[in-house]
């Protein structure tokens, strides 16, 4: 639904700035080419397992860095008298302003920019499993706008999986993955 405003996006972030001749045709050997069926259908198991482990990886990884934050934001929310001091809660507060713009009444902004903000920091199933919880604190029209605000692909466990994901497929394109994952994470929040 969003993949025109994705491109346009990409290309104001990373500007093209060689000049590409389409008439050139690259003739490409590879010399992993499978040689039957037996031999593409192994490959390519192969292939997909080592995109699972380094996606798996990647998600525990940047699951893990986040429970950690939150591990040392609630021993300093001890100390402060703010027992549920985290990173979503963080983000809650700082989204509010952002859920008052899309619709939400300023009286259940904050629940709803933590919504966000879980989404942000894990993903959008927990945010959604904890909208079941707080959602007699919102109305029927704050439910439907965070309900669309939370469906979306763009998290930092989704950079991590694509991090993981094409760093499987493609180890050479490592380096500049890293560079932009931060950079386009802004965007893809917004565009989905």
């Amino acid at each position: 639904m969003s993949a025109p405003a994705g491109l346009m996006m990409a290309k104001i972030l990373v500007p093209q700035t060689e000049q590409i001749d389409e008439a050139q045709e690259d003739d490409v050997e590879d010399e992993n080419a499978p040689v039957n069926i037996i031999d593409a259908a192994t490959q390519g198991a192969l292939s997909g397992l080592q995109i699972v482990m380094a996606v798996g990886a990647s998600l525990l990884a940047v699951i893990s860095l986040i429970a950690l934050i939150n591990g040392g934001l609630g021993h300093v929310g001890t100390w402060l008298g703010m027992d549920n001091l985290s990173l979503e809660l963080i983000f809650g507060y700082l989204f509010a302003p952002v859920a008052w713009l899309i619709g939400v009444p300023w009286s259940e902004a904050t629940v709803a920019a933590s919504l966000i903000g879980k989404k942000i920091a894990v993903n959008e199933f927990v945010a959604f499993a904890d909208l079941m919880a707080v959602k007699d604190q919102l109305s029927a029209h704050s439910q439907a706008i965070v309900t669309f605000a939370l469906c979306g692909f763009a998290n930092l466990t989704s950079i991590a999986m694509l991090m993981g994901g094409l760093g499987g497929v493609v180890p050479t394109a490592v380096q500049t993955l890293h560079a932009l994952a931060l950079k386009r994470f802004l965007p893809r929040h917004w565009l989905t």
